[in-house]
């Protein structure tokens, strides 16, 4: 499971390379998107068209942020039937058998 923020990307643009990445490789991912007011040195840029499709989770501060990861991810994670990845027991087993 990937998280990027958007954040403060004017100066990070590589957190959109990560994405890309992360979606190549069929990672189940959320962008978050900060539309709260600029500070200085956090210049945000807004999140590409190309990524709307996207789960998107927009907030204006962390704490509000934190919040809806913390009550939504449970509903993420069981909407998007995702689990752990079998541990190394698991898949000797399953290679022997």
């Amino acid at each position: 499971m990937c998280i990027f923020d958007n954040r403060g990307t004017l100066s990070r643009p590589n957190v959109y390379i990560e994405v890309g990445v992360a979606f190549a490789a069929k990672r189940p991912m959320m962008v978050c998107e900060y539309t709260g007011a600029s500070r200085r040195g956090l210049e945000t840029g807004s999140v590409p068209s190309d990524l709307t499709g996207l789960v998107r989770i927009t907030y204006k501060t962390y704490e509000e942020l934190s919040r809806k990861l913390y009550f939504g991810l449970p509903a993420f994670v069981a909407r998007n039937r995702l689990s752990r990845p079998p541990s190394r027991r698991t898949r000797r087993r399953h290679r022997r058998g």
